[in-house]
């Protein structure tokens, strides 16, 4: 009995607010500040699809539409801690991918020079998830990034300050780079979520990114290319070949996305991307069948354009440039990975925007 009653006061006071602090929950705000997120009416308020898409794609991408990567939090504060709350709905780890790039959040701030800077947080996992960061700089009042979990649900959140804190949060920002593409670009396998490839770029090109990539399902399929169309996006981003298999009409699904989104979209860019390959010894005949994957793509593009088609781009697996090195398995990068990813794409990305 004892135990009992240790045990549901345990629960209360996990989920209670700390005296002599105020919080935040972002899906009861005044302010919507969920960047990232493509669409507001989805079934849960961290969905990256909209409640109607339940219809329309299969299961298996549905399920990781509950998937909160590349959603960020932004606000200002002057706090000299902040904390962090919330529940998952998924394990919190995998076998190859710690619970801190599954299930984690991440905290960065602008700092001196404008630059981005990573916060220590200490961070303990149960049925409540709790990152607190303390000793926080409070002369100023500082912008601070919240990067949410790559590979689980986020059912609920709340973000606390002293209650003598000022506290902000900032609107979503407008015209996203929007990534459609597989388990590498949902952010596959970094050790915390600012350490994903598209929260990494998204940090060096200070701008908003939607991440619509989902992990063994980027297939480059008509009803989710017909999703993307209806985002007021910078720029699509299609790193699909890693879940395509050689013998895929790949002429069709290419021609799919452009015309739907240069018919939706006009003037948009849009940026193909190769397959980043095996870089492993033993790649098991792997790499042959990538490479003639990379070969198919690039050819189609390379004919839209010559055609006349306008604004698409490439980056190739050269560019990418992952080693032996790069890779946590065979294929999903670590974080070295992961920034080598990002830097090939800011690059590129540069030379579009320009």
């Amino acid at each position: 009995m004892k135990n009992l009653i240790f045990l549901l006061l345990l629960s209360v006071t996990t989920y209670a607010q700390t005296p002599g602090y105020k919080s935040w929950n972002p899906a009861a705000g005044d302010v919507y500040a969920l960047e990232g997120q493509g669409w507001k009416n989805g079934e849960t308020f961290y969905d990256r699809l909209p409640a109607s898409a339940k219809q329309t794609v299969r299961k298996e991408v549905w399920g990781l539409s509950k998937n909160s990567a590349g959603m960020q939090l932004h606000f200002v504060t002057n706090a000299r801690e902040v904390q962090i709350r919330y529940g998952v709905a998924g394990s919190y780890e995998m076998r190859h991918m710690p619970a801190t790039g599954v299930s984690g959040v991440d905290l960065y701030f602008r700092g001196e020079n404008n630059a981005m800077q990573r916060l220590r947080p200490v961070y303990s996992f149960g049925d409540t998830v709790k990152y607190v960061y303390s000793h926080l700089e409070t002369a100023a009042r500082y912008h601070y990034t919240l990067y949410l979990p790559l590979y689980n649900s986020v059912k609920w959140m709340e973000i606390s300050v002293p209650e003598d804190s000022y506290f902000e949060p900032l609107p979503v920002r407008q015209k996203p780079i929007v990534v459609y593409g597989t388990s590498i670009a949902q952010g596959g396998c970094a050790s915390r979520p600012g350490l994903g490839w598209t929260n990494i770029l998204s940090r060096m090109n200070d701008k908003p990114l939607i991440n619509l990539a989902f992990s063994g399902n980027g297939k480059m399929e008509p009803e989710l290319v017909d999703m993307l169309a209806e985002l007021d996006a910078s720029l699509f981003i299609i790193d699909c070949l890693p879940n395509l298999a050689v013998g895929t009409d790949l002429s069709a699904k290419v021609n799919y996305v452009v015309s739907t989104l240069q018919r939706k979209r006009p003037g948009v860019p849009i940026l193909f991307a190769d397959h980043c390959g095996t870089p492993v010894a033993n790649d098991n005949g792997g790499n042959e069948k990538i490479r003639t994957l990379n070969r198919q793509q690039k050819s189609i593009v390379d004919s839209l354009i010559q055609k006349g088609k306008k604004n698409l781009y490439y980056l190739t697996q050269n560019e990418i440039g992952l080693t032996e090195d790069d890779v946590v398995d065979f294929i999903h990068p670590n974080d070295i990975g992961m920034m080598r990813y990002a830097e090939a794409y800011y690059r590129r990305i540069m030379e579009i925007m320009d």
